[in-house]
């Protein structure tokens, strides 16, 4: 795997290019040299360079990661410099997880619609902040295996997001919103079972939350099933799982008539997110998909004068 540490525009073009191969632990400045980097300012690079020092600290002194330590090192001393460094592209990253990869490549694509709206600009710090929790999702949806990290960082980003558009154009009445993603979540089943275990009720806590923080929340629940088994009786055990899922959230208050709308429906085998012969057991394919969007200020469309 081969990353690109990128100088951007405001415009998201790179400029120039750094090649660093974090396999080989190349890198072109010690981890060390991060515990006393000095940053002067309020502005985008200098906010974002005091972000990426404290990630490149808790790698290096909590996670025992010196790979990253050092890679997020340079992206913070780059800035500290003044270079307008860019946020991770997961394409260049060895991501499994095929849905998360497309979040990801979709939430980049709304972060940089508010950079190209002047989000570095008007609301440095949190334009800063959040593109660092995206990075640190991107890190840690490689590393794959640190589920509650993962989720962190993800919310993370959603929320430094969600105060980043609020920071850039505070919401009056009057006020053209628009609908973007909140949140996912996913929980998974046992073979030939609609019956939601411990941990997706767990997921599903997390999820009534965040849909209860969410202006005007729109919900999508879609059911899916492996293909071990009959298409006819899949699509069937798709909608029990949705069901199940329905009533898991009406038990915590989420209900048609609490949310601005909610759709539920059953995909069967026919969109799995592993890929396998008729007839597979696949644990990754029971699941059902919890798709949360809400209504946020309408992103400015240049700078203000």
């Amino acid at each position: 795997m081969f990353r690109t540490l990128a100088l951007a525009t405001v415009s998201t073009v790179a400029i120039s290019a750094l090649a660093i191969s974090p396999a080989q632990a190349v890198s072109l400045y010690d981890a060390d040299t991060i515990q006393n980097l000095k940053t002067q300012g309020d502005s985008f690079s200098a906010q974002l360079a005091r972000e990426y020092q404290e990630y490149s600290l808790y790698e290096r002194d909590q996670m025992v990661d010196w790979v990253d330590a050092e890679y997020f090192a340079d992206k913070a001393i780059m800035s500290a410099h003044g270079d307008l460094v860019a946020a991770e592209e997961p394409q260049k990253w060895d991501i499994d997880d095929e849905a998360m990869m497309r979040e990801l490549v979709q939430a980049r694509g709304q972060l940089y619609q508010a950079f190209d709206a002047g989000a570095r600009t008007v609301a440095p710090a949190e334009a800063a902040f959040a593109q660092s929790r995206y990075d640190c999702w991107v890190e840690q949806a490689e590393e794959g295996w640190q589920d509650d990290h993962i989720a962190a960082c993800r919310e993370g980003f959603y929320d430094a997001f969600n105060k980043l558009v609020s920071a850039m154009q505070p919401a009056t009445p009057n006020q053209e919103a628009v609908v973007s993603p909140v949140g996912k979540s996913i929980v998974f089943f046992d073979f030939d079972s609609a019956e939601l275990e411990e941990e997706a009720l767990a997921i599903l806590d997390s999820a009534a939350m965040k849909i209860k923080e969410t202006p005007d929340p729109e919900v999508t629940i879609v059911g899916h099933a492996d293909r071990s088994g009959p298409v006819t009786y899949n699509q069937g055990l798709s909608m029990d799982r949705a069901e199940s899922v329905v009533e898991a959230l009406e038990a915590r208050g989420i209900t048609q008539q609490t949310v601005k709308s909610m759709t539920v429906r059953a995909s069967g085998e026919s969109d799995n997110l592993v890929d396998t012969p008729d007839g597979v057991r696949e644990p990754a394919n029971r699941r059902v998909e919890i798709d949360i969007e809400g209504a946020v200020p309408a992103l400015v469309s240049a700078l203000p004068e």
